[in-house]
């Protein structure tokens, strides 16, 4: 007998995205659960062409407290979320039944694929993650008012879905001048970014066949003003309680408002916890600290990521991230090298690290220390991408 499984959703004034959302599940044949949070428009008309299943929660600025409402409604125990800005692309079906009828996943977490597609220089562009969408509600629920995750009902099931590192001897990342938000390594005990040693217990996980399209930031001002909506309540949160993960959503918020100093000092106080260098989020965080502080120029400082690289080189992202350092820093043949490595790397974050935005920047490096010959080499790997075709226009008619 095959487990049963529904989706849900939470909404409010959707009415823009939620049908090609809604669209996407109905093939998949499975309940769809809609709870609807204050719509003023025509949100919850639409969805009644594609569920019957459609509930009131009123808004308390409290996702978790929506989505665990939500899923209370459903008739099957197994929930995959989705929110009304994302679509479904790609599932196996049969390999998602098989995967929850294993006994061991039943207290797990089903990791899918999302694809974030967004502007980057005029060019359209996406980043890939895996994110935790599909539980049991028997055993794990939301928490979080804001940038809810999925956490365990019992103790005994993990804490606070902290993944760890059974080696507790790994490099660390922690701020060693206050005033400049310098990186270095430590063996401190505080501050610092560093395996864990197991002993807190862990969520576990399971990875799903399928994958989700997120065009809910597909440009800017969409994603400028959903994410000044979102700045208030994650500052409301840590007024509660200080959380690493809330700092990153924080200093992600900052960054596509244009507050660049306010994300950079959100980033840096979310890498003074005692972190796991694992845990994805806190690569992007690592990452996105970096680009803050090459977009505010502490070109020096951000040279001392390289004493974290050592606990951070297994990332395409990263990597490519030490080659714009080294680009910044006039350290041109450093930065080569850190590019060829990305590229490299079988898969990445942000499209085209691994591939032709690392080739483009060789080709700039090269270009610009009059190795022409070698600069076309690099622009002639990079495809369509438009920056890589303009050098070469103007290289060939030299």
């Amino acid at each position: 007998m095959k487990p049963e499984i529904s989706f849900c959703l939470i909404g409010k004034n959707e009415e823009n995205c939620i049908e090609t959302c809604l669209k996407s599940l109905k093939p998949f044949g499975l309940p769809i659960i809609y709870t609807d949070t204050g719509s003023s428009d025509r949100t919850r008309e639409i969805a009644s062409r594609y569920t019957q299943h459609i509930c009131f929660f009123p808004w308390c600025d409290d996702f978790s407290k929506a989505r665990n409402f939500c899923a209370a409604q459903a008739d099957t125990d197994w929930i995959w979320f989705l929110d009304c800005d994302e679509s479904v692309v790609e599932s196996d079906l049969d390999a998602l039944f098989h995967l929850l009828s294993q006994p061991q996943n039943e207290t797990r977490i089903g990791m899918v694929s999302q694809r974030d597609t967004f502007l980057l220089a005029s060019e359209r562009t996406f980043t890939q993650t895996r994110l935790g969408r599909i539980y049991n509600r028997k055993f794990c629920h939301y928490e979080g008012s804001i940038h809810e995750q999925i956490r365990p009902l019992s103790p005994t099931v993990g804490n606070a879905g902290v993944l760890s590192s059974s080696d507790s001897n790994a490099g660390a990342l922690s701020s060693s001048d206050s005033n400049t938000g310098a990186l270095s390594s430590s063996n401190g005990n505080t501050g610092a970014l560093s395996s864990s040693n197991g002993n807190a217990g862990a969520l576990s996980y399971f990875d799903v066949p399928a994958l989700l399209v997120h065009d809910g930031y597909a440009t800017p001002a969409v994603m400028a003003q959903k994410c000044a909506r979102n700045i208030p309540m994650l500052l409301h949160a840590l007024s509660r309680t200080e959380d690493p993960y809330l700092y990153y959503q924080l200093g992600k918020a900052y960054t596509a408002t244009g507050d660049i100093s306010l994300a950079e000092a959100a980033y840096e106080k979310g890498l003074t916890f005692d972190l796991d260098p694992a845990l994805s989020y806190v690569q992007e965080m690592v990452t996105s600290y970096g680009y803050c502080l090459l977009d505010e120029k502490k070109y020096s400082t951000a040279l001392s990521f390289t004493g974290i690289y050592d606990a951070f080189c297994s990332s395409a992202d990263f990597v490519f991230l030490m080659g714009l350092i080294y680009m910044h820093n006039a350290r041109f043949y450093d930065a080569i090298r850190e590019f060829e490595k990305a590229a490299s790397f079988p898969a990445c974050v942000v499209d085209g690290v691994n591939s032709y935005r690392a080739f483009h920047n060789i080709g700039v490096i090269y270009e610009c220390l009059g190795q022409n010959e070698k600069a076309v080499c690099f622009y002639e790997k990079c495809g369509s991408f438009s920056p890589a075709r303009a050098r070469l226009e103007v290289l060939r008619h030299a």
